[in-house]
């Protein structure tokens, strides 16, 4: 089995359910302290929950991924979250 993306008609497969629920994990636990969806409410809000609108997904997407990567570069992030 394996997670997908779908805006409009497109799907795009992300990769297995582990590698997804990882990604989450990790920004939420090492981004986030004040909890999933505070810092990154599109990616790890609404994303994550399965329904974010495609005009917004699509305004705030490269925006967010650039600030969690700055983020985790700041913090020299060099370990996983597996799940919280």
């Amino acid at each position: 089995m394996s997670i997908g993306i779908r805006v409009g008609p497109i799907v795009s497969e992300i990769g297995a359910p582990s590698f997804f629920n990882s990604f989450f994990s990790t920004i939420q636990g090492l981004l986030e302290p004040e909890g999933a969806g505070t810092r990154f409410p599109v990616i790890s809000g609404e994303f994550y929950d399965g329904c974010v609108s495609e005009n917004r997904l699509i305004k705030h997407l490269l925006d967010t991924l650039f600030e969690m990567f700055e983020c985790a570069k700041k913090r020299d992030i060099d370990v996983t979250i597996e799940e919280i």
